[in-house]
Formats: C-alpha cells, sequence, structure tokens
C-alpha cells in the first residue's frame, strides 16, 4: 500500500503549484502489508486528491492514512484551499 500512495503522491507532486506543500502521515498502529484492491484505492485517492488540488491554490494537502475499527483503514485528506459549496 505504501508504495501505491508513493506512486499517487508522485503524479500530484509534480503537477502542484510550487506554493502547495504535500504532507502524507501513515499511523504506526497501521500494521503493513494490507491485501487491498489498488486499482479501486488509486481511483479513489486520485479523485479525491484531484478536488483537492484544483481547489488550493497555496497552502498544503494533507493525506492521513491510520487504522479504523472493523479491520478498516482510514484516509483523511485535508487541504487549505477554498471550501466546496
Amino acid at each position: 500500500m505504501t508504495a501505491l500512495v508513493s506512486e499517487i503522491i508522485s503524479l500530484f507532486k509534480n503537477k502542484l503549484n510550487k506554493k502547495i506543500s504535500f504532507t502524507v502521515g501513515i499511523d504506526k498502529e497501521l500494521t503493513l502489508p494490507i491485501d487491498l484492491d489498488d486499482q479501486k484505492l488509486k481511483y479513489i485517492l486520485t479523485g479525491l486528491l484531484f478536488v483537492s488540488s484544483t481547489l488550493t491554490t497555496q497552502g498544503e494537502i494533507t493525506i492521513q492514512i491510520s487504522a479504523a475499527a472493523g479491520n478498516m483503514i482510514r484516509f483523511f485528506i485535508t487541504d487549505t484551499g477554498r471550501p466546496i459549496k
């Protein structure tokens, strides 16, 4: 999973404005490797990060990955861009 997330982040870092910093945090409680559908995860994260990068012209985009209840993974994306109305 970390390789996939790194690949997605690399795509966005190359396209982002230099005024935007990109931060990734992976919870130490999350045990790797994780069995998941790489294509679905890539599709979802790419979509979410695309929206964040479109609305953020300066500031920061952060993605936090953590363990959640019931063998789930939580992806939490925040940005300093304008809000969606």
